[in-house]
């Protein structure tokens, strides 16, 4: 079986950093004592540390789940990617099986079929996600996963050859796993694995948005909301302030247009 390439993504990376300086602001934040006494309730102190403990905690949940979803993806190639020869196999086993000729065309029409689709290696089933900040939500626009309807279309053209031969009392292969009740029960796993690679997926995506929301969404974000801690400080103890110069160098970065994770 083909290993899994595991790279970190940039967009990752500067997720993590944005996550860590905001760590450190909190940090200076503290140092400030009483003088730290602002008015907007987004960022006192209690807000700026449940925001980083949301944030912190969506970061990890993306990296779990996607944990799972690889593993969701191996699993699927391990059951489909010998589905090619498995269907030669039962072809010849068809045709050497005391079947009428009809059955044996309409066999090699989805073997065909079956030949034709192409399973996609697993480093590239990995979706990359491509989220944009349009008005002022940040929305999963496109993925470049694999086509979920490779799979679909594979399972499909697996069961009718299933169905074709379930009455077929001459086709009684001695190979277990050519049988039509192994042919059925691999059906079966197939829908099964397939549908754990979809939901594995969703859940991916929408682990994306909750941690894009928390760390880009307008005024709220982390992103926004370290600016706004920054302006504060500036009016407190003055732009040219050991304080404010120290906080200015906490930087924070945004996507332009878009950001891949």
């Amino acid at each position: 079986m083909k290993k899994v390439k595991l790279t970190r993504k940039k967009g990752d990376t500067g997720n993590a950093v944005n996550i860590d300086h905001l760590n450190v602001m909190i940090s200076k934040v503290k140092g400030y004592g009483s003088k730290y006494i602002p008015t907007n309730k987004n960022i006192k102190l209690v807000a700026l540390e449940l925001l980083y403990t949301d944030a912190d905690g969506s970061k990890d949940s993306v990296t779990l789940i996607l944990k799972n979803f690889k593993g969701a993806i191996v699993d699927r190639h391990g059951l489909f990617n010998p589905l090619k020869r498995l269907a030669t196999r039962i072809l010849r086993a068809v045709k050497s099986s005391e079947v009428d000729d009809s059955i044996v065309e309409q066999t090699k029409s989805f073997v065909i079929k079956i030949r034709g689709e192409r399973i996609v290696p697993i480093e590239k089933s990995i979706p990359t996600i491509t989220t944009t900040i349009e008005g002022d939500i940040p929305v999963v626009v496109k993925t470049h996963s694999v086509s979920q309807q490779t799979f679909a279309n594979n399972i499909e053209h697996l069961n009718g050859i299933v169905v074709l031969l379930q009455d077929e009392t001459n086709y009684a292969p001695a190979e277990t796993d050519l049988t039509v009740d192994a042919l059925i029960a691999m059906v079966s796993d197939m829908k099964i694995k397939n549908k754990a690679c979809i939901d594995a997926e969703t859940s991916y995506l929408n682990a994306i948005i909750v941690r894009n929301k928390l760390l880009y969404y307008p005024k709220t974000g982390v992103y926004d909301i370290a600016g706004t801690v920054k302006n504060y400080v500036s009016t407190v103890y003055g732009f040219k302030s050991p304080e404010f110069i120290e906080l200015r160098k906490i930087k924070f970065t945004r996507p332009k247009v878009s950001v891949t994770a």
